[in-house]
């Protein structure tokens, strides 16, 4: 591990992920972010690693340093394009906007394939949601697909499932779920919202206590 250093290694990422994009022409106006974290056993007295750090963890490991790790990955093919690692203490909503401009600097300087911004589709989860984010996304005027939480909703989360505007998806694997779209003010402007409803998985979330 010692005989290649960091940045080395981060070149050699670059390096390779810019000539498989380029030579496999692999589709990138499809894009999926996720941030998630790992927790570790480094002991709180090493000071050898700066970046575990004590902080929210999804395993409830919160006694334990922990490493945060985002990534953005191509729909097509699910290509890993960019990621980071950072300390284990930063808020996911906070970071996302520093990932967002590192990710879009990455592709501008290093892929020689015309990027259009405007052609760019994000997938997030409501995680990463705030209005400074969404100002972000809007300012950039990148194409998004999110989710949001049920709570900051209830006037969506409370629409009857037999509701006559529900329809059948025809997307394959999704025959049994029903939607509509409806648009409402959320985060500083008007946007589009599609709510579903899928019996299996509530029939599942109910068995789990979910409400």
């Amino acid at each position: 591990m010692d005989r290649i250093k960091p940045q080395r290694a981060a070149l050699i990422w670059k390096n390779i992920i810019t000539q498989v994009v380029q030579r496999e022409n692999i589709e990138t106006n499809l894009i999926s972010y996720d941030g998630t974290n790992f927790y570790t056993f480094i002991d709180t007295f090493n000071v050898h690693c700066d970046i575990a750090k004590r902080g929210k963890n999804k395993q409830g490991r919160t006694n334990l340093r922990q490493i945060s790790y985002a990534l953005f990955c191509s729909a097509d093919g699910q290509i890993p394009l960019y990621y980071e690692i950072y300390e284990g203490n930063r808020n996911d909503t906070k970071q996302f906007p520093l990932m967002l401009k590192n990710f879009i600097n990455f592709i501008k300087t290093n892929w020689k394939t015309n990027i259009s911004l405007s052609k760019l589709t994000l997938i997030f989860d409501k995680g990463n949601n705030s209005k400074d984010n969404f100002e972000l996304i809007d300012s950039l005027k990148i194409h998004y697909v999110g989710s949001v939480k049920l709570s900051e909703f209830k006037s969506l989360a409370e629409i009857s499932n037999k509701d006559p505007r529900f329809v059948t998806s025809t997307s394959v694997g999704l025959e049994s779920t029903k939607l509509f779209r409806v648009r409402k003010e959320a985060y500083g402007k008007y946007r589009y919202f599609v709510v579903t409803y899928n019996q299996k998985l509530f029939d599942t979330q109910i068995r789990n206590g979910l409400p």
